[in-house]
């Protein structure tokens, strides 16, 4: 059996990738990556045959550094990357704490009278089903805690773990939610949301929490959402 592996991938500081960088970084060379810039950045490590499906996790660091679970390594036939890959092979325990980083895309299925069902990000969600007189500027930062939370604590079990709390409390900081907007020739334009969830987890089944890891959490995996990061816990 061939292991997960997990590469740091940054774009090489050299003299001809210094002359490209317009092209492989767009947004500029100090600004984040968008996600559509880093799927063509990180498929291009992966794209050996048309036919190929994803099989790789990543999410964006600092701008062109990136971080890449994979079920192979990346392959830079153009030589515009550094990479250092290692073998993704963790052992979880019942039990054992990990503090946790995930960039996320919160979703919820919206009910539609006649229609399918449709997701929707579950803060403008939330942000809809306010009362009309609630301010929605000053009430966001709360729902995006609440919903964020909420959003991964319902998805806990299921992928092997459990949020750690105190006074009841989850160990969860929500950050950086951001609405994206990806343009695509001849269709609507694709628009979902992420979200940073820092905190610490306890692991419950291992081999679902492995299992989870591997496959990510949630949607958006194509553009850099789902990759579930741990480490052990600091306290």
């Amino acid at each position: 059996m061939i292991p997960w592996t997990l590469s740091r991938v940054s774009i090489r500081k050299t003299v001809a990738t210094r002359a490209l960088v317009g092209l492989l970084l767009p947004e500029g060379p100090d600004k984040p990556v968008a996600p559509a810039t880093g799927h063509r950045l990180i498929w291009s490590l992966f794209a050996d045959a048309p036919d190929r499906s994803r099989d790789f996790l990543w999410r964006a660091l600092d701008p062109g550094r990136f971080l890449v679970l994979s079920h192979r390594p990346p392959c830079d036939p153009h030589g515009l990357f550094d990479i250092d890959t290692k073998p993704f092979d963790v052992r979880f325990r019942a039990g054992q704490r990990l503090d946790f980083s995930l960039r996320a895309n919160p979703t919820v299925a919206r009910r539609r009278e006649g229609r399918r069902s449709q997701r929707c990000d579950v803060v403008m969600n939330a942000l809809h089903a306010l009362p009309p007189d609630e301010d929605r500027r000053t009430a966001r930062p709360r729902l995006e805690r609440e919903q964020g939370v909420a959003w991964l604590e319902a998805r806990a079990a299921a992928c092997g773990f459990a949020l750690a709390r105190h006074d009841d409390t989850p160990l969860v900081r929500v950050t950086g939610y951001r609405p994206h907007r990806l343009a695509r020739s001849g269709a609507e334009p694709l628009r979902f949301s992420s979200l940073d969830l820092d905190g610490t987890l306890t692991v419950i089944d291992p081999e679902r929490l492995y299992a989870s890891i591997q496959r990510g959490i949630g949607s958006g995996k194509a553009f850099g959402c789902g990759l579930l990061l741990v480490r052990p816990a600091l306290s």
